[in-house]
C-alpha cells in the first residue's frame, strides 16, 4: 500500500487522467477547445469522405452541426423522412450546458435521427443560423427527395425559438403542436393557485378541455369549444376563460379535428423524440455528463451511431422488444373477420369486416386506409390485412418476413443492400441468388457465382441447386 508504483495516490491518477484527456480531446474550456474541436471535426470530415459536420461562430456562440453517414441514409431511404419531422432539444450533457437539438423522423425501428445542432443558446437567431448551416450538409435527396423544401410536417413542443427557425429555414413547413404538451400545460395551469381555480372544480374542468381537444369533427369542435366557454365553472374565472380563448386561436395547431386531411400516420404527440433524447442520456452518455463539447461531440458520432445501428439491427433479426404493445404490430387474431379484395385500379384494395359489415377502402402505395384509424395514414387493420393476404411490402408495420422493408433498413444501417435471401425465413422455400459475380473468401474457401443459382434450406444447412 506504501509503494506509489503498485498503488498510486488519488492525485497521481487525476493527473494521468487530464493529460492523457488533453492529448485526445484538448483543453475543457476556451479558445483552445474550440482550436481542438475543429481539428476533430475536420478529421471526422476526412473519415467519412463528406462533410458530415461542421463548427462555426456566431457572435459569441459555437454552433456545431452534425449529419452522419447514417443521418444521410435516413433521408435517402426512410420515407417518412419527406413526411415528418420531430424537433427537440436537450440539456445537462457537458460540463458547458449546450443544448442539443435533434432532428428526428418515425420509423418502426423509433425515431431515427436526421441531423443535430449543438450551441449553448437556445435564441431564435441561433438556432436559424444553426439550422441553415445543417442544410449544407444535407445529402442531395435530403427529406426523401424533397431537399431544402424540408418535410411536408413539422412537429414541436411550444417552443418559440423552434418553430419560429422552422419557418424561417422551411418556408412550406405545416407546424404542429404536440398534443400532450397542450394538455400538461393547461393541467399545470389550472393546478396553479394564482389562477384561483377553485380546487373541487380542477379534475372537472380538465377532462372537459381534454374532451374537446380529442374532438376529431371540426362541427363538433366548435359546438364543445361554445360549451366549455358557457360552463360557469369556467365563465366565472376570467384568468382561465381567456387563457381557452388564446388556445382556440392557435387550434389549427394542436385540435385533432384540424390534421384530418394532413399524413401525419397518427402522430399527435411528440413522444418518439421525447424517448430519443432519454435513450441518449442513458444509453449513449450513460447519465454521465461529457467533460467538453469535444468530447460530446465524440459520443454523438461514435456512440450515438452504434446505438442507432444496434437498434435497427434488433428490428431486422425480429428482437425488438415489446413487440406487441407497439403500433406497428397487429395480432393475427384481430385480422380473422376481415376479407380482403382487389380493386380494379392498382394499388388499391377493397376490406370487407364480415362481423360488423363495414367495408373499407385501402390505398397501399399511398399506405392510407378510409377507415376511422388509417385515414391520416396510422397504422390499421386494414392495411395489414391486404400486406398479409396479398404478401406485400410496407413501411408501417414490423418487417417479421417483410424482406423488401427489411432490405431498406439494412441500406440505411449499414449502406450496402444485403445479399439476396440474407433476411427470407428459414422456411420460406428456395433462396434465389443474384447472377452477377461475386467472389470472397469466407473461413478460408473462396466462393464464386456467375450464374443465377437456387439453393434451398433443409435440414439445418443450405442444399445446392
Amino acid at each position: 500500500m506504501a509503494d506509489g508504483a503498485k498503488c498510486p495516490n488519488l492525485q497521481w491518477c487525476y493527473h494521468l487522467y487530464r493529460k492523457m484527456f488533453k492529448k485526445e480531446y484538448g483543453e475543457p474550456t476556451g479558445l483552445a477547445m474550440i482550436d481542438a474541436l475543429r481539428s476533430l471535426v475536420a478529421k471526422y470530415n476526412e473519415d467519412c469522405g463528406s462533410v458530415c459536420a461542421k463548427v462555426e461562430t456566431f457572435g459569441s456562440e459555437v454552433v456545431v452541426v452534425l449529419c452522419s453517414p447514417l443521418m444521410k441514409r435516413v433521408h435517402e431511404y426512410l420515407k417518412a423522412s419527406g413526411e415528418m419531422l420531430f424537433l427537440d432539444s436537450g440539456g445537462m450533457m457537458d460540463r458547458q450546458n449546450s443544448r442539443v437539438f435533434t432532428f428526428l423522423a418515425p420509423s418502426v425501428a423509433g425515431a431515427l435521427p436526421m441531423g443535430m445542432i449543438i450551441t449553448s443558446s437556445e435564441s431564435e437567431d441561433v438556432l436559424t443560423f444553426g439550422m441553415k448551416e445543417l442544410l449544407t450538409t444535407l445529402p442531395s435527396c435530403a427529406f426523401y427527395g424533397r431537399g431544402t423544401q424540408g418535410p411536408v410536417v413539422g412537429m414541436t413542443d411550444d417552443s418559440t425559438a423552434e418553430r419560429n427557425s422552422l419557418k424561417n429555414v422551411f418556408l412550406d413547413i405545416i407546424l404542429l403542436l404536440c398534443l400532450f404538451h397542450i394538455l400538461s400545460a393547461l393541467w399545470r395551469y389550472v393546478w396553479d393557485s394564482k389562477h384561483k381555480v377553485d380546487p373541487k372544480n380542477k379534475e372537472e374542468i380538465f377532462l372537459l378541455f381534454k374532451q374537446w381537444c380529442l374532438t376529431k369533427e371540426e362541427d363538433d369542435f366548435k359546438k364543445r369549444y361554445n360549451v366549455l366557454l358557457a360552463d360557469p365553472r369556467i365563465s366565472g374565472n376570467k384568468h382561465l376563460k381567456k387563457h381557452i380563448e388564446d388556445l382556440c386561436g392557435r387550434a389549427s395547431e394542436w385540435a385533432l379535428c384540424y390534421r384530418n386531411h394532413l399524413l401525419v400516420r397518427g402522430y399527435n404527440t411528440d413522444n418518439y423524440s421525447e424517448a430519443a433524447i432519454r435513450r441518449f442520456k442513458e444509453d449513449v452518455m450513460n447519465r454521465v455528463r461529457a467533460y467538453s463539447l469535444t468530447q460530446l461531440f465524440d459520443f454523438f458520432t461514435t456512440r450515438l451511431e452504434a446505438y442507432f445501428e444496434r437498434r435497427i439491427a434488433d428490428v431486422l433479426n425480429n428482437r425488438k422488444e415489446n413487440y406487441w404493445k407497439s403500433k406497428h404490430f397487429i395480432k393475427a387474431s384481430k385480422l380473422e373477420r376481415l376479407k380482403c379484395f382487389q380493386s380494379s385500379r392498382d394499388n388499391m384494395f377493397i376490406v370487407h369486416n364480415t362481423e360488423k359489415k363495414p367495408t373499407y377502402i385501402v390505398d397501399i402505395e399511398l399506405e392510407l386506409c378510409s377507415c376511422p384509424v388509417g385515414f391520416n395514414g396510422a397504422p390499421c387493420k386494414p392495411q395489414y390485412a391486404v400486406i398479409k393476404d396479398f404478401n406485400l411490402s410496407s413501411t408501417q408495420y414490423l418487417p417479421f418476413e417483410d424482406v423488401k422493408a427489411k432490405a431498406i433498413l439494412h441500406k440505411i444501417m449499414t449502406t450496402t443492400a444485403p445479399r439476396p435471401g440474407w433476411y427470407a425465413p428459414l422456411k420460406s422455400g428456395p433462396i434465389s441468388h443474384c447472377n452477377e459475380v461475386n467472389d470472397g473468401d469466407v473461413d478460408g474457401n473462396t466462393w464464386h457465382t456467375e450464374t443465377c443459382e437456387t439453393a434451398s434450406y433443409s435440414g439445418g444447412k443450405f442444399l445446392e441447386p
